[in-house]
C-alpha cells in the first residue's frame, strides 16, 4: 500500500491561525511554526507570540560592554537574552504591561519597553520629590507601581519615595511629580475598581482621593489585618476582584554553597507568607488559604496576579517574589538571594536559582518579574 502523507502546508490559514491562538505557542514555537513553510510563515505574520511572565535577571558582568540581559520563565528555561544598555548601571522595578521603570543616579526616571526598546519620559527626581542634595544612592526609589499601559492616556504612575516611604504621582508627559498627602511608610499601592489603594507597613489601608485636584490625599480606609503581623512587609493586590493583602515572613539565615560550606553568616530570606480578604462593605478582613487558580507575583515589580492557566510555566496558588528590601541586601554581594516560589498548598518554597548562579545576584537591581510584550 502507498504511503500518504498529509500535506500540512495547505492547512487553511484560518485553521492555522486557530491552532496557535488556542495553543500559546512561546516565541521559540512561533519561529519553528513560521520555518516550516511560507505558506505558514504568511498565515501566521499577524499574530504575536504570547510571551510568558518572565524573571530578568541581573547584568551579566562588570564589563561596562556586557549589555545582556537574560530573561528566563520560573522554571530558568531562557526565554531570550538581549542587550539592553539603556538600563545599565539603573534600579529596576518590573510591571504586568511589558514595560520595566528606571532609576539612575542622573536622578532621571522613566518607563522602557525592553522588546521594542521605546521610553518614555517621566519627571526627574529633582522635580518635587528629592529637597535636598543629601537624598542620593538608587534606593531613594523604593517601589514604582503603573495603573496601566504607559501608552494608555489614563496612565498613572505612582512612586514610593524617600528614606520615610513618601507617595507621589504622575503620568508620562507631566513635567513635575505631585506629592500625595499621606503617612509615612507607605508599602505598596495598587489600582483597584477604578481607585488607588495603598498600605502601610503595618496593615493599614488607605485609600487615595483628590488626584485631579491640588490636594491630592490618601485617608485611612480600613484598619489593618489583626491577622497578620504588623511588623513584616505588606503588599496589595487585585486578586480576581477581590482586594487582598499580602503580609511576607522573612526571617534569618545561615547560607551554604553547593558543597554544604557556610558562605554568609547572616542573609534574610522569606520564610512564608500570609493573605487577607478585605469585604469593601464591612471593610473587616477575612484570612485566605488558596490563590485558588491564580498565581501573584511581588517583589521588585508592580504586585500583581494572573489566572495561571492563561500563561505558560505559571502555576496556580503560587506566589512567585524577588527580593525588593535594600536595607536587607548582603553587603557584599547584593540582593537576588530571596527569590523564589511559595505554594500555598504546602506552603513550601523554591529557591531560584537551581545552584549558584551569579546572575540573581546584584546591588543595584536583583532580578525582577515582567510580563513582556512588544505592544507599543
Amino acid at each position: 500500500m502507498k504511503s500518504v502523507f498529509p500535506d500540512w502546508g495547505n492547512i487553511p490559514c484560518d485553521v492555522l491561525c486557530c491552532i496557535a491562538s488556542k495553543t500559546h505557542p512561546s516565541v521559540q514555537d512561533f519561529v519553528r511554526m513560521g520555518a516550516v513553510c511560507r505558506s505558514w510563515q504568511n498565515s501566521l505574520k499577524h499574530l504575536k507570540p504570547k510571551f510568558p511572565i518572565c524573571l530578568m535577571l541581573t547584568e551579566t558582568s562588570e564589563d561596562d560592554n556586557d549589555n545582556r540581559r537574560c530573561f528566563v520563565t520560573a522554571s530558568e528555561e531562557k526565554v531570550m537574552e538581549f542587550g539592553l544598555s539603556e538600563i545599565r548601571n539603573r534600579r529596576c522595578w518590573g510591571t504586568p504591561f511589558g514595560w520595566i521603570a528606571t532609576y539612575g543616579l542622573d536622578d532621571q526616571i522613566g518607563l522602557f519597553n525592553p522588546l521594542t526598546k521605546d521610553y518614555l519620559s517621566l519627571p526627574p527626581a529633582g522635580h518635587n520629590l528629592k529637597t535636598d542634595d543629601s537624598q542620593s544612592g538608587l534606593d531613594f526609589i523604593y517601589k514604582v507601581f503603573l495603573s496601566s499601559t504607559p501608552t494608555s492616556p489614563d496612565c498613572i504612575v505612582m512612586v514610593i519615595y524617600s528614606e520615610t516611604n513618601k507617595l507621589a504621582f504622575a503620568k508620562p508627559g507631566d513635567q513635575q511629580w505631585t506629592s500625595i498627602e499621606s503617612p509615612e511608610y507607605i508599602s505598596d499601592v495598587t489600582y483597584f475598581n477604578r481607585q488607588f489603594f495603598v498600605v502601610k507597613f503595618t496593615g493599614d489601608l488607605l485609600i487615595c482621593q483628590g488626584l485631579e485636584g491640588s490636594s491630592p490625599k490618601a485617608i485611612e480606609f480600613a484598619s489593618r489585618p489583626t491577622q497578620l503581623n504588623p511588623l513584616n512587609p505588606k503588599y496589595i493586590v487585585d486578586l480576581g476582584g477581590h482586594l487582598c493583602m499580602i503580609s511576607r515572613y522573612i526571617r534569618e539565615y545561615e547560607y551554604c554553597n553547593e558543597d554544604g560550606e557556610l558562605e554568609i553568616e547572616s542573609l534574610y530570606q522569606t520564610d512564608q507568607f500570609k493573605m487577607a480578604k478585605l469585604d469593601m462593605h464591612t471593610r473587616n478582613w477575612e484570612i485566605v488559604l488558596s490563590l485558588g487558580d491564580r498565581s501573584l507575583f511581588l517583589g521588585t515589580c508592580c504586585t500583581f496576579s494572573v489566572l495561571a492557566a492563561d500563561y505558560l510555566a505559571c502555576t496556580s496558588n503560587c506566589i512567585y517574589f524577588t527580593e525588593e528590601r535594600s536595607d536587607l541586601y548582603n553587603e557584599i554581594y547584593g540582593g537576588g538571594f530571596d527569590t523564589g516560589i511559595f505554594c500555598c498548598d504546602n506552603k513550601e518554597i523554591l529557591r531560584l536559582p537551581d545552584g549558584d548562579d551569579e546572575l540573581y545576584l546584584s546591588k543595584i537591581t536583583p532580578p525582577l518579574w515582567i510580563h513582556p510584550t512588544n505592544s507599543h
